[in-house]
């Protein structure tokens, strides 16, 4: 059985209804079972699990034998390392862990520290490295471009190589389906082109049959104006760091390891707009933005 860690972020939540509709054993950790299971169902095997309560990890475990692993914003780093050094004391017998493509650069970053502490395990292990996630388009961003046809991000004119979660969900379904094939591997996962957001903008406008504005704020304007919008400081900063190696010239590294893995071209970014225009439509005006 495999264990899932974070529900609530987009690649849990993806291979958690793949798993389910592969008819996969799997099973989830969340802080509320009974809530988890109003909100979504009793399709779910939910367990209780907080990775800063250690007494929840005896029963959240039991039966696994892979586990499919993130950082959890709410967790501190000494908190999850010793989370992950409990887990020599279980059945696990595979370790996937969704890292960051930003790890090997930036030693410095929680992800780094991570992987380190997951080979020390002396549990097989799969690390997959993903860039920048599509998906940041139609999340923190999506207000903007929505209602005011900027794209609004602190990344400068770096580029990078963007892929779309579902594209990460199918590597991670790939190893825990399969998992002796990739036992102690890592793989960095990107899209086949890099962009930078001046480039980002240029398509969405084109599908969206608008123009799109790229606003390139400086990082403390960016953290004033979200905090201003209702994010957390924390929050702020989490998003701040996405774009951080997009700043610095680190993101726009390119890669042909999902199209070895799977056997597929990833997701272009041009599709990945396509499939998600209606993010983007101000419903009230029935068309793309509203200028007046």
């Amino acid at each position: 059985m495999i264990f899932i860690t974070d529900f609530s972020s987009p690649i849990g939540q993806l291979v958690s209804q793949r798993m389910r509709t592969e008819e996969q054993p799997f099973c989830i950790g969340v802080s509320d079972p009974q809530a988890a299971s109003e909100l979504y169902g009793e399709h779910f095997d939910f367990r209780r699990f907080d990775v800063q309560d250690a007494s929840t990890f005896v029963e959240a475990l039991a039966g696994c034998d892979q586990i499919f692993l993130e950082f959890p914003a709410n967790a501190d780093l000494e908190t999850f390392e010793y989370f992950i050094h409990y887990l020599r004391q279980t059945a696990l017998q595979h370790i996937v862990y969704l890292s960051s493509k930003d790890a090997l650069s930036l030693p410095f970053t929680p992800h780094h520290r991570i992987e380190v502490v997951i080979r020390q395990t002396d549990i097989p292990y799969t690390i997959i490295r993903p860039s920048y996630y599509m998906q940041h388009l139609n999340m923190f961003m999506r207000d903007m471009l929505r209602d005011h046809a900027h794209l609004f991000a602190p990344a400068g004119i770096g580029k990078t190589c963007m892929i779309d979660a579902r594209d990460v969900a199918t590597v991670v379904m790939t190893c825990l389906e399969n998992p002796a094939t990739h036992f102690n591997k890592i793989y960095t996962i990107s899209g086949e082109a890099a962009y930078n957001f001046y480039e980002v903008a240029r398509l969405l406008g084109e599908e969206l049959e608008t123009e799109i504005m790229y606003t390139n704020p400086s990082i403390d304007f960016f953290r004033s104006f979200m905090m201003q919008h209702g994010l957390s400081y924390e929050e702020t900063n989490e998003i701040i760091k996405l774009h951080v190696p997009i700043l610095l010239g680190l993101a726009d590294e390119t890669d042909n390891h999902f199209l070895e893995l799977i056997g597929e071209r990833p997701i272009t970014l041009r599709q990945y707009i396509k499939d998600h225009l209606s993010d983007w439509v101000n419903e009230e005006e029935g068309k793309a933005y509203d200028y007046s």
